[in-house]
């Protein structure tokens, strides 16, 4: 009984604050949710756009056609006469709801097959922009031309499918993402790849574009009349300019809200959705490795095979699988020096974790790279040596066995995704040299990863969702689970959003631990269109609240509110074709026990120029004393850090020019009382030049100078924590060069040098009040390291969706800790000495071949 007691008293206490905290505001909300739920249920969706934006929504009629037209974009087929077109364009940028300055003119036919689309786009051939680029790349030098359904009619998910004038394809989803922490934006993800067919064609007057989008490539529902949402669009480089069919109001929140609609179309089957893509590579490695003092390389030559798998279950939902995967293909991490207490977040580039993976981002406590990632001991292996003994091979990354996704929506626009792999159990082999005998030790155990969500789609672009994600593991390794909910609702006119939401982890500890069990919840209220937008919200992290297992850990222990104003102005002006400016008041408080973290400032502005380029300045402030409870890496220490203020400014120059420039520069100044004051430096300069059409190289320098930083150095004995005063120098340099031979085939080449330099000038003991006191720690902790990584792919498109890489990849790491070469070596000399380090070489060789089901047949079928 009285553990029993114990427990409740320590669930029930943070609970009573929260629902104090809470109370009188949930009071409200809750009347704004019936307020909000009883116009949703008057509202009519098809007049929503009516009521929000100032031009009615527009209707384009598909046409049923019997002959099927050629892909050539010569548009000379007689079909297209008889099909009515749509036209008059509106722009959306520089300047909204005027006239686009070149007239286009697009037809839209079906069949029991495919959608087919005609465009016939005005201009003068001679300015077209036409640079090639590699596939879903964008944003370069060209013009371009999309369309844009929404199979479900939802006003929240869509698909859009693009050529640019030099007739590189690239397609995408196109949806209203919510990453769990109240706010929801409208996304473009190009990781999403379909199998269509375009063509287009430079003419005296213009350009024409053809596109052949099977019914494969797309999902919706099976009934007899559909009603889809429809969007085209078009995009003059040299112009800057941007228009589409349907009118879009950058005022108001949501793009596919704004779409248009297309109907006609009548008895359309969902086909078999069936296609295998199988690989085979071979990698050989070229790895250094120590023994006797020297440096020795061992050559490993690893033949592998594995296949990707789309499987239609329905008309609504796809199975994807990918069965001992190989990615080989994917660009190196960009590594750096971490000496902060939470671990660095790397972007996710592996195909089958980046392609349609909106709906498990729900709730934010998926993080991708937990899946075939570094094992859970890879760092621990080196204190488990013996004498004599030396690593023979430690791999980085897990091996996954396999990993699974179903995902869709019903025609009752309830969104389903189910998540799922396997990662092998890992081993480093250690050698013993005198004995010449080895042995493993198991760096990570086999486990099961698991994410499952529901999201239900509601009227007037609102949705509630719920996801839940799991890790097991074998034997008596740690398991978890994670849980999200939210809901989030707007009115019908689109301009006000109540959102609501929360978390729980389950963490299930070995021995005496046990379950450890945390929560979340936030609330927002928003006004998400008009020039003026504001926003109020608080979210709340219990201190045992922990998504580690599948999700990131950037710390818990706190309630937060927020208060945000925004001002967007889209009518030209003097100076600026379109400019933001917004204020920012933000407090931390700690949710057990219950004072003051930190409160913090922050404003800026930012502005569009009329000759196209853009700059912004921004800053943030804090003005009192705050505390730091995760730096000193203890539970219950806490480090009190001075006011501090930082500013910066952003350039971007007109990215219609051959020379295209980024510039950042910002300042850091931070007071420690008796103590010297912080001051930070940084700046970035970002050039691209291309030198054709085919060509372009991209630079980047980023620098950075820290003097004065304090923060944890190490422990000195048993409740000594030290901390250093500390210079910082960071000094990145890369380059990216790719080369287009035509539309489907590249090389792309990329080499990034990191340098970081840590030197230590007195350390501190950190008292119980967190403030420092002089140390004699004897302790050398000065730190220099290296990161030098080339990775160079060659890629050729043989056949749709088959593909042939040739990649290379070098890297280098290089670490000083405690030396006096730390201080002395200049940048020069440091570069010398890595380049001069040992290196691992990795190539390989990879093939992917495409099969699709349904032209398996079709040609089965010819030769019977």
């Amino acid at each position: 009984m009285p553990k029993l007691t114990a427990t409740f008293y320590q669930i029930i206490n943070p609970t009573i604050y929260s629902i104090l905290f809470y109370g009188t505001f949930m009071k409200f909300l809750f009347l704004i949710c019936l307020l909000t739920i009883a116009l949703q249920s008057r509202a009519n969706p098809a007049d929503s756009l009516n009521k929000v934006n100032t031009v009615s929504r527009r209707h384009y009629a598909a046409t049923k056609i019997q002959a099927t037209p050629k892909i050539d974009g010569r548009l000379n087929d007689a079909l297209w006469l008889a099909i009515p077109s749509a036209n008059q364009f509106t722009s959306l940028e520089p300047i909204p709801f005027v006239a686009m300055s070149k007239e286009s003119d697009v037809k839209l036919a079906y069949d029991d097959q495919a959608i087919y689309i005609y465009a016939r786009l005005l201009d003068d051939s001679a300015g077209i922009r036409r640079d090639l680029s590699q596939r879903d790349q964008v944003g370069g030098n060209t013009d371009w031309f999309s369309v844009n359904f929404d199979c479900f009619n939802d006003d929240q998910n869509g698909i859009r499918f693009m050529v640019t004038a030099a007739g590189v394809q690239a397609d995408a989803r196109v949806g209203k993402f919510d990453l769990g922490n109240g706010n929801g934006w409208t996304n473009i993800d190009y990781s999403w790849d379909a199998i269509w067919e375009s063509a287009v064609l430079i003419q005296n007057d213009g350009w024409t574009v053809e596109m052949k989008i099977p019914y494969m490539a797309l999902r919706f529902p099976k009934t007899k009349n559909q009603t889809w949402g429809l969007q085209f669009s078009r995009h003059i480089k040299r112009l800057g300019e941007t228009g589409s069919w349907q009118t879009i109001d950058p005022k108001v929140d949501g793009m596919v809200f704004q779409w248009g609609d297309l109907t006609g179309l009548e008895n359309i089957q969902p086909p078999l959705r069936l296609s295998l893509s199988p690989y085979i590579a071979n990698t050989f490695t070229h790895t250094p490795y120590t023994i006797d003092g020297g440096i020795k390389y061992a050559g490993q030559n690893t033949f592998s095979g594995g296949l990707d798998l789309k499987y239609g279950i329905n008309e609504s939902f796809t199975l994807d699988a990918t069965l001992v995967p190989n990615f080989g293909q994917v660009q190196s991490d960009n590594r750096v020096l971490n000496l902060s207490p939470f671990e660095v977040k790397f972007d996710e580039r592996r195909p089958f974790f980046t392609e349609g993976t909106e709906l498990f981002n729900k709730g934010d406590i998926f993080y991708s790279r937990r899946v075939g990632g570094t094992p859970d001991d890879f760092w621990n292996v080196q204190d488990q040596l013996n004498t004599y003994e030396v690593i023979e091979s430690n791999p980085a990354e897990t091996q996954l066995y396999n990993a699974t996704k179903i995902s869709g929506r019903t025609n009752k626009n309830l969104g389903i995704g189910i998540f799922n792999a396997v990662a092998a159990p890992m081993y480093a082999t250690i050698k013993n040299t005198a004995a010449n005998t080895t042995r493993r030790i198991q760096t990570s155990s086999l486990t099961n990863y698991n994410v499952t969500v529901i999201s239900q789609a509601l009227k007037n672009n609102s949705e509630i969702s719920f996801t839940n994600a799991n890790t097991t593991r074998n034997g008596s390794a740690r398991d978890a689970n994670v849980s999200a909910a939210r809901v989030r609702l707007r009115d019908k006119l689109n301009k006000y959003e109540v959102s609501v939401g929360g978390r729980t982890s389950q963490v299930f500890h070995p021995g005496e631990e046990g379950l450890v069990a945390g929560y979340t919840g936030d609330w927002s209220l928003q006004k998400v269109s008009g020039k003026l937008t504001w926003s109020i919200d608080q979210s709340l992290q219990t201190n045992t609240w922990n998504p580690d297992d599948l999700g990131i850990f950037t710390g818990n222990n706190y309630v937060n509110s927020h208060l945000g104003l925004y001002y967007n102005e889209f009518k030209p002006t003097k100076t600026f074709l379109q400019y933001q400016t917004w204020f920012n008041l933000n407090l931390n408080q700690r949710y057990k026990p219950f004072d003051f973290q930190d409160f913090g400032i922050n404003t800026g502005f930012w502005g569009k120029f009329k000759n196209q380029s853009w700059a912004n300045y921004w800053l943030y402030t804090q003005p009192l004393w705050t505390y730091d409870y995760f730096e000193p890496r203890y539970t219950g220490k806490k480090f009190k850090l001075g006011p501090f203020f930082n500013n910066g400014m952003n350039y971007g120059s007109d990215e219609r020019k051959k020379l295209e420039l980024y510039l950042h520069a910002a300042s850091y100044v931070q007071s420690w009382g008796d103590l010297p004051s912080a001051f930070r430096y940084q700046f970035v300069i970002n050039p691209a030049y291309r030198l054709s059409k085919k060509l372009r190289i991209n630079a980047n320098v980023f620098y950075s100078n820290h003097h004065n930083s304090y923060g944890y150095a190490g422990d000195a004995g048993e409740n000594e924590i030290v901390f250093g005063r500390r210079t910082r120098q960071n000094l990145e340099n890369s380059i990216n060069v790719r080369y287009n031979f035509n539309t489907k085939m590249d090389l792309a080449f990329r080499a990034r040098h990191y340098w970081s330099k840590v030197m230590y000038h007195s350390y501190f003991k950190l008292q119980e009040d967190g403030t420092l006191e002089p140390h004699s720690w004897s302790t050398n902790a000065d730190l220099n390291i290296n990161f030098f990584n080339i990775d160079m792919v060659y890629t050729w498109q043989f056949s749709a969706g088959s593909f042939i890489n040739v990649i290379w990849k070098n890297s280098i790491s290089r670490d000083q800790y405690g030396t006096e070469v730390t201080r002395q070596e200049s940048y020069f000399d440091n570069f010398a000495h890595t380049w001069n380090t040992p290196q691992t070489n990795n190539l390989t060789v990879k093939m992917i071949y495409f099969l699709d089901f349904n032209k398996a047949k079709a040609l089965l079928k010819g030769r019977a």
